[in-house]
């Protein structure tokens, strides 16, 4: 058995949680991604990006409501893998 420090049942329960973010986000439209673990997307070249940025430029952490999306979907796509590999290997 693999050990986790996420337990699966936990794991199941943040698919269904980022799916209905994903839902209520889309409702409302929501364009701008800001992460809480920083390494993922690249936000220290962001920041120096927003120190620099001109008044009509493009804002780095603007990135659409279908790139939000996206964003959303690979986060519950890498959950599901994993769980599914999980399974695997308790087989």
């Amino acid at each position: 058995m693999l050990s986790s420090r996420i337990p699966d049942a936990a794991l199941g329960e943040y698919v269904r949680s980022v799916e209905h973010f994903a839902d209520v986000t889309r409702r409302l439209g929501v364009d701008v991604e800001i992460q809480n673990h920083p390494l993922y997307d690249g936000f220290e070249a962001k920041l120096a990006q927003l120190a620099t940025r001109k008044p009509g430029t493009a804002h780095p952490f603007v990135v659409g409501t279908a790139g939000y999306q996206s964003f959303l979907t690979v986060m519950s796509d890498c959950a599901r893998v994993e769980l599914e590999r999980r399974k695997d290997a308790a087989r």
